[in-house]
């Protein structure tokens, strides 16, 4: 079939040709008949990209899914002719694709020719729900519904979302490094127990975090944790992960591995972690795998009677202006090191904050329950934390400004005359305002020369103070870009949230936690979790709000019930099938401990434990049954 320029959008001639829509990987319930031209009304800068199209137009006798290289760019607003270099198409047949492109933001317009119709109709990616609760895409201005499965409207929509940092896989499939430098001790109750921690129910009440534990053993207690940081997450761990196929770890840190903002007067931490995280970023580096830097334990607490927030307490004060303040210094620390040091070279991302379904860990009758409490999603609780979000970014665009990196809109005033990084961040702060320069960005970036001084110091990294070396990733190929920021999506905080899409600048990613096991997502038996998750609409929302590209960074095989082995098989590929139509998933966790005390913990919270039970492939994009949502 030749391509021809898409015509007008009123025209109401029919098509030349129709043809055949058949389902990526079976996700269409049927095929439908429609006119083989699509147009797509560009709302901002197309940018060259392989994207997997959802539908796939083939003959019978054509299988397996195809790829379309769009290079082409437009302006805002256009619309886009369907004349692409020939040697991406097919020419002379009708195997070809629809016109799908990566936009910068989530406004797709589409223009389908509806055979039916004789006329073109715009085409709004909607949840439409009907009796047998599937999802369609339906004509604006007329009756005719095309039946799908959401996972076909699900990727018809993110095919058109954000490209982002090279560094980031096409696909995530990763595990979380959780208890490693943040520890929760109701992963590992016999070891917690060896060092010298106890279990509660309150854990408020007992040494059951860092901060507890430290504050107990001040003498000890940097000894205790460093042979637990090189005990729990070792090289053989590192050869597991890739022997597995996964390709990212998420890494949870405390701000305390930025050992110099913490007020050791009223604050208590174990020490030594960052030359720990740099050894396991190396080994990681090695391997191959990705990482992204996670904001897990934020100074003053975000999170109530937690474990993962370091210390537990009901006193909450991250959501101040002091500690908004030391978690922007560390953003600084962080960023500046992803760029400069070489074992931080496979980091692509930060995330800002984590956030997710709080649990905590109690004794009952030899086993560990998880209690979901509610994280803080109030923002009358939260004041500012809008502000907080587009001051995280902007305080990595300026460090990334200064090393000279490009960031789209920003320029400094004047070009940077040193090669010493810290030397060009005070320079740079003492000349530049407004923009990225906002008050609190320059005070962040200022607290953060004397941090970088000691660290480029005792770390023994030499290009903190020569920033053109050829050994730092910012020089490596291929060539400098920019870091991924990371947030929690838009569900993260009720009452008018401040929607993290607004505070990004250049690439930005979006996380979603998902845990049936805590309550509140479905009803606790098999049919129900299955029903929800094959019918999972977070994808979707999140992209219509612009948090796109999306993944599940926290999930688990935990169900309220004592699950057998046929479940958690079909559990595992449901939640898989699911998550693998937003940007990837990160299970928590990639391990846990396989104790008398911790039970049967691993089944459920150990991805390694998971893959051994065959719960998980050996290759993380398939699974074992396709056809799980099938009845659903």
């Amino acid at each position: 079939m030749r391509v021809r320029p898409a015509p007008d959008p009123r025209e109401s001639r029919p098509t030349k040709s129709g043809a055949r829509f058949a389902c990526l990987h079976g996700i269409f319930k049927t095929d439908i008949l429609i006119g083989a031209r699509e147009t797509i009304k560009a709302p901002a800068e197309i940018r060259g990209s392989a994207v997997q199209c959802a539908m796939c137009i083939h003959n019978q006798n054509h299988h397996p899914p195809l790829l379309l290289r769009a290079s082409r760019h437009t302006s805002a607003g256009s619309v886009l002719p369907s004349a692409h270099p020939r040697s991406n198409l097919l020419d002379s047949k009708p195997e070809t694709l629809t016109n799908l492109f990566s936009t910068r933001q989530c406004d797709p317009a589409v223009s389908i020719r509806c055979d039916a119709m004789r006329k073109f109709y715009p085409v709004h990616f909607l949840l439409v729900y009907k009796m047998n609760c599937r999802l369609g895409l339906q004509c604006a201005k007329c009756n005719l519904r095309f039946e799908m499965k959401p996972s076909s409207a699900v990727a018809v929509l993110v095919s058109l979302l954000p490209v982002v940092r090279a560094g980031m896989p096409d696909k995530i499939y990763g595990v979380n490094l959780g208890s490693w430098l943040v520890l929760e001790s109701w992963m590992l109750p016999a070891e917690w127990e060896a060092m010298g921690g106890e279990s509660c129910s309150d854990c408020s009440t007992c040494i059951a975090t860092e901060f507890a534990f430290a504050q107990a053993y001040p003498k000890t207690v940097d000894a205790t944790f460093k042979q637990h940081w090189e005990t729990w997450f070792t090289q053989d761990d590192v050869n597991q992960i890739a022997a597995a196929g996964l390709n990212t770890v998420r890494i949870p840190l405390g701000y305390w591995i930025v050992e110099d903002l913490v007020d050791r007067t009223t604050e208590f931490y174990p020490r030594g972690g960052l030359t720990e995280l740099k050894r396991g970023l190396s080994q990681l580096k090695a391997a191959g795998i990705s990482a992204i830097l996670d904001h897990h334990a934020l100074p003053g607490v975000q999170t109530p009677n937690q474990q993962f927030a370091g210390q537990c307490t009901s006193n909450v004060q991250f959501y101040t202006e002091a500690n908004y303040h030391r978690a922007l210094v560390w953003t600084a620390v962080m960023a500046t090191l992803a760029h400069l040091d070489p074992d931080f070279a496979t980091a692509f991302a930060i995330e800002a904050v984590n956030g997710k379904f709080n649990h905590r860990r109690i004794a009952f009758r030899s086993h560990l329950l998880l209690l979901r409490l509610e994280p803080i999603m109030d923002a009358n609780q939260t004041p500012d934390y809008g502000t907080f979000q587009q001051n995280f970014v902007k305080v990595v665009r300026a460090i990334e400004l200064i090393m000279g990196i490009p960031v789209p809109g920003y320029q400094l005033v004047a070009p940077i005359t040193t090669t010493n990084f810290t030397a060009a961040i005070e320079s740079a702060t003492n000349v530049n305002s407004g923009g990225l320069f906002t008050s609190e960005v320059v005070s962040a970036l200022q607290a953060a020369i004397p941090i970088l001084n000691g660290i480029g110091a005792s770390q023994s990294i030499p290009n903190i103070f020569n920033f053109d070396s050829s050994t730092a990733p910012l020089n490596s190929q291929p060539g400098k870009e920019m870091l991924v920021t990371n947030f929690m999506d838009v569900n993260w905080q009720y009452d008018n949230p401040p929607n993290p899409a607004n505070a990004a600048i250049g690439p930005a990613g979006f996380d979603n936690h998902l845990y049936y096991s805590f309550g509140g997502v479905a009803d606790a038996n098999e049919d129900a979790y299955l029903a929800s998750i094959c019918h999972l609409s977070r994808i979707l929302n999140d992209a219509t709000m612009g948090d796109s590209p999306l993944w599940f960074g926290e999930w688990s095989l935990a169900t309220q019930w004592d699950a057998d082995d046929d479940f958690l098989h079909s559990w595992a590929d449901a939640q898989k099938l699911a998550y693998s139509l937003s940007q990837g998933w990160i299970y928590w966790n990639f391990k846990v401990e396989q104790s008398d005390q911790a039970g049967d913990l691993g089944n459920s919270w150990s991805y390694m434990q998971g893959l051994q039970n065959g719960y998980f492939t050996q290759d993380p994009s398939q699974i074992n049954n396709g056809h799980v949502c099938d009845g659903y």
